[in-house]
């Protein structure tokens, strides 16, 4: 049974043992700018794993850093206050159905979750009374994002498409084709330009949001694409998936710039801090990654649990403040500076 709450962690932490990062791989990635034929979309899609993730599935954090949003598998989506680590609201709308995403507006003062329920819902955070609710998917949806100013959100899951919706309207906008199978992540970049989605068949595929055309179909990951980051200037893009490996892209010239290899099981989890100088990366053993975006080294090895970590997000204001999910049902709080739990 989920717990009432989610358990914030105070005890200590402490480096990863024996963390050698493997020397790193400039190659350029494979290109793929068609779309695959029937046949092996058809294959594809039987390989596609059904969704499987416990505890909690995703977090967000507030543009003001005040509140904390987890989501979990029993379709709960709960409000922290991120600085005391209280319970604020717990929302019910996807039923029995495990929440899978979650996303603050621009300003705060909206939320929107999604769930196996095929509906994004949109929550007003002061009350907690719901809004909008966003009916049309295709499928269960397993991922959701949204630009920086909150105007377009996307979700998309269980089908080839990826939805975009007019967040002030609450009216889909456009469906963007050219998957082939499942989707399980997405990213938009900081200027909106662009809109991400991991795949199961493999792929990172990356559209032109004005114009809805399919500009990247990126190759190099051995299996399903579990997570993105876009890095705050926009410039790169980190993939992650089940074959354990991190990768970053030119967005661009869709080009892989590095490959960080040194996860030993999937990862499940991605993200870059506000100034771009770190990435966070989660693995299904319960290890957390640190790398400087500089140089792409591995700066630190953090082990802070014993489950799959799902979900990364760093605080907005606080560089090195870092939120980390889990599926026994806890969110840890990290400096990854110091290596320690707060």
């Amino acid at each position: 049974m989920l717990l009432a709450c989610v358990t914030l962690l105070a005890c200590g932490g402490g480096e990863e043992d024996a963390v050698d990062a493997p020397p790193s791989s400039g190659v350029a990635s494979r290109i793929d700018t068609g779309v695959d034929t029937a046949t092996k979309a058809a294959t594809t899609q039987r390989r596609a794993k059904p969704y499987s993730r416990r505890g909690v599935t995703a977090l967000a954090i507030a543009p003001e850093g005040s509140t904390i949003a987890v989501v979990s598998h029993d379709g709960g989506v709960r409000l922290f206050d991120a600085a005391t680590v209280e319970l604020r609201t717990t929302l019910r709308g996807h039923g029995a159905d495990p929440a899978t995403g979650v996303l603050f507006s621009a300003d705060g003062r909206k939320l929107a979750s999604v769930g196996r329920d095929s509906v994004v819902r949109v929550w007003d955070v002061a009350s907690g009374r719901a809004g909008a609710a966003l009916h049309g998917s295709e499928g269960a949806i397993r991922a959701v994002a949204a630009t920086a100013d909150g105007a377009l959100v996307a979700s998309a899951g269980e089908s080839t498409r990826v939805m975009l919706w007019d967040a002030r309207s609450g009216k889909l906008k456009r469906a963007l084709g050219g998957a082939t199978d499942f989707i399980n992540a997405l990213a938009f970049s900081p200027d909106g330009r662009w809109v991400a989605a991991g795949s199961a068949d493999a792929r990172v595929l990356v559209w032109d949001v004005m114009t809805g055309r399919l500009v990247h179909a990126l190759r190099g990951h051995t299996d399903e694409v579990n997570a993105l980051a876009f890095s705050p200037d926009g410039r790169l893009l980190a993939s992650a998936g089940e074959d354990a490996r991190v990768l970053i892209r030119d967005v661009a010239q869709g080009r892989q710039v590095q490959a960080l290899d040194t996860h030993r099981s999937a990862v499940r989890a991605l993200g870059f801090n506000r100034d771009g100088s770190r990435l966070a990366s989660g693995g299904e053993r319960g290890t957390l990654l640190l790398w400087d975006a500089t140089n792409w080294q591995l700066s630190r090895g953090l082990v802070g649990s014993t489950a799959a970590i799902n979900a990364v997000v760093f605080d907005p204001k606080r560089t090195e403040l870092l939120f980390a999910g889990d599926e026994d049902d806890r969110v840890a709080r990290w400096d990854v500076v110091a290596g320690a739990k707060q």
